[in-house]
């Protein structure tokens, strides 16, 4: 078995050792599987964040698609591991690329109810209004799942209220079929707001705008303390591969001195 594919099978697996040694014996990390998966993908998916890390610090590219055309982000953001897809957001993942259904990343944190992830994607010029293959904009897959605090995210970032779906529904169509009468309140009450002639976004009044600056510098700051542990993590993950390496050096120096005392 090359190299390359045997890392594919110790990231599958979760054996960071393996990983390790691979990598230092200068593995392919683009060899991919029949699927299209690389090694990040199945890290990705299996949710192995360590190896993910050290498969980017490496050099992995954290674009790469899959036969479906999933990214990186897409697996983490599916399985729910927002630490791993806000380190991948922050090791400049595109979140705007699409998987074969047209779904960005922003779709499925939508659809599987991840506020804080849809908020970091937001962060990250994901686009709120865009229509997947269904044309459905993350507003329907948040709506089409009843969930009420991202609905009330994209909205307040902006998401257009009449899009209509292949089926010829919007998202007000949809939370009235869920039958939540406090979404229902809340969309009736932005559909009701002004826009601005020629802006896709809804109108916002200068005390809705400062409060916006406000949250938005407050956002800010977030991200640069958020920043600063990552790299603070690495440096720890650093130490530990370190001294991991370490113990397998003593290890296979005391067996090999085990075997010489048996002879």
């Amino acid at each position: 078995m090359e190299e390359g594919a045997e890392l594919l099978v110790a990231a599958e697996a979760g054996n960071l050792q393996d990983v390790i040694d691979l990598i230092n014996a200068d593995a392919d990390l683009s060899c991919a599987t029949d699927e299209g998966n690389t090694a990040l993908h199945l890290a990705c998916k299996k949710g192995f964040e360590l190896i993910a890390h050290l498969l980017v610090d490496k050099g992995a590219n954290v674009n790469t698609q899959n036969k479906q055309g999933e990214t990186p982000l897409h697996l983490a953001t599916v399985q729910g591991n927002q630490q791993l897809a806000r380190f991948l957001i922050h090791r400049s993942a595109n979140t705007q690329c699409t998987d074969t259904d047209g779904n960005t990343p922003l779709h499925l944190a939508c659809k599987h109810n991840e506020e804080l992830l849809v908020r970091s994607l937001l962060e990250h010029r994901a686009l709120v209004n865009a229509q997947n293959k269904k044309e459905r904009t993350p507003l329907h897959c948040a709506a089409a799942e009843g969930h009420e605090l991202v609905v009330k995210l994209l909205v307040e970032h902006g998401a257009t209220l009449a899009v209509n779906d292949d089926r010829g529904r919007t998202a007000y169509d949809m939370v009235e079929e869920e039958g939540l009468p406090s979404l229902v309140a809340l969309v009736k009450e932005w559909a009701a707001k002004p826009r601005q002639e020629g802006s896709a976004h809804l109108y916002m009044t200068v005390e809705e705008a400062r409060q916006r600056i406000t949250a938005l510098e407050a956002e800010n700051r977030a991200l640069h303390d958020e920043t600063k542990a990552l790299r603070e993590d690495k440096k720890a993950l650093e130490t530990t591969l370190q001294s991991i390496m370490a113990s397998v050096k003593t290890l296979q120096a005391s067996m090999a001195h085990l075997q010489l005392l048996n002879q």
